[in-house]
């Protein structure tokens, strides 16, 4: 089935060198991934941890080794990519 739009700003890609580090606020497990797009509204990417549907993570990115910005998100969808890691989709919260 496919997927319809869900954002409302356009979505910048990712560089291929912009990781993340995400930490899950409740629970306090922290884990990697790949940063796949971003927009004004929110983010998405690659990760080999399945994080929850509705769950509040702290998300840093990194271009390079230095930390570009750095926000909480709650995770709206997961999808299992081909590779075997988890496509996470999320909102930026505005606290």
């Amino acid at each position: 089935m496919p997927r319809t739009e869900q954002r409302r700003a356009p979505r910048q890609s990712s560089p291929v060198s912009a990781a993340v580090a995400v930490v899950d606020v409740e629970s306090g497990v922290d884990f990697r991934g790949q940063l796949t797009d971003e927009s004004s509204d929110g983010i998405k990417f690659r990760a080999g941890l399945e994080p929850a549907v509705g769950a509040d993570m702290h998300v840093t990115v990194f271009e390079g080794a230095a930390p570009r910005s750095a926000a909480e998100v709650q995770v709206l969808r997961v999808e299992r990519a081909p590779s075997g890691e988890f496509e996470v989709a999320g909102r930026w919260v505005k606290r």
